[in-house]
């Protein structure tokens, strides 16, 4: 590999995984990882000297202290010293950078696993609040849903106008409202405040009802429901002390209620409803998650991207580990 290759794919192992999706980087997070040990090292070590040979010409103000405290002076200029050159800030930050350098290096050694840099992984965290935000108040603000009954002569039975995009939805569930069944046809874009329009159907006689949403006009204004959220952040946080293995890709059915279903042995923190997932020249959304049994823990369901949807945040995927 070319030099300034490498030297990118160093600064790539810096970062969190969504940048680095599909390559095989482990060599050079050894490289950099070395390197972020080596050169907080070298700088303290200069530093050492750089003070040691500032004090070999005693300052005035030191012979008057000796004068007056005697070989008591000694000693407290030594604490003093110490403390002021070892907590200096900058070297807290080599400290950091030093601790951090071994953590990846283990990392890489032990489990291959390539661990970011906290500080970036903060900085990309930051920048994702601001970007859901944004995508939030584009969106506007939260409103009942509309729900117009044209007739069996438009095509559909039931026109969902919504302010939030139901990603639960698609061809393959069954949405019971007011004690009909229904399944969703087709999917637009519509008018602000309501910009997500769905047609619905009735459910046609001898299709099999096998996932079922219970839909009301007011669920966009319930709180969403957290499903064993204190669990999934505990196995997101042990998951970094797991063996990496290549995920793996079930490709769904009419009847799955998914397109893509992928069992991944670490979290994919960036993923979820902002973003749209591009795997083989297809746009997908996630729609679900859930936990399983290792080495695979953590499970993706993904839907192709309905027709007249713009893609939002698109990133990247390829099966990698």
């Amino acid at each position: 590999m070319k030099p300034g290759r490498y030297i990118v794919a160093m600064l790539l192992t810096l970062l969190p995984p969504r940048f680095r999706e599909g390559l095989h980087l482990r060599g050079a997070a050894l490289t950099c990882s070395i390197l972020q040990i080596i050169v907080p090292v070298i700088l303290i070590i200069i530093r050492l000297f750089l003070r040691a040979a500032e004090e070999r010409a005693p300052l005035p103000e030191a012979e008057v202290s000796f004068l007056t405290f005697g070989g008591k002076y000694f000693g407290i200029a030594a604490v003093a010293g110490l403390a002021e050159f070892w907590l200096h800030p900058l070297h807290i930050i080599l400290y950091y950078l030093l601790f951090e350098g071994v953590l990846r290096l283990l990392a890489a050694l032990e489990g291959e696993r390539i661990l970011g840099s906290l500080p970036l992984y903060a900085i990309v965290a930051l920048y994702d609040l601001r970007r859901r935000a944004v995508h939030k108040r584009e969106l506007g603000a939260l409103v009942v849903d509309k729900v117009v009954r044209p007739g069996h002569r438009e095509g559909f039975d039931l026109k969902v106008y919504s302010c939030r995009p139901k990603l639960n939805w698609n061809p393959y569930i069954t949405v019971e409202f007011e004690g009909q069944f229904y399944q969703m046809v087709k999917e637009e874009p519509g008018e602000s405040p309501r910009r997500f329009v769905y047609f619905l159907k009735e459910n046609p006689v001898g299709r099999a009802v096998v996932v079922i949403e219970h839909y009301q006009v007011d669920d966009v204004l319930k709180p969403p429901r957290d499903k064993d959220s204190w669990q999934q952040l505990k196995d997101k946080l042990s998951a970094s002390m797991d063996p990496v293995v290549e995920d793996q890709i079930l490709r769904g059915t009419a009847r799955s209620g998914y397109d893509l279903k992928i069992y991944s042995s670490h979290p994919k923190l960036e993923w979820d409803s902002q973003v749209t997932i591009e795997f083989e020249s297809h746009l997908y959304e996630v729609f679900k998650e859930k936990s399983a049994p290792k080495p695979r823990r953590f499970v993706y369901y993904l839907r192709r991207n309905p027709d007249g949807r713009l893609p939002r945040n698109i990133l990247p995927y390829k099966v990698s580990r």
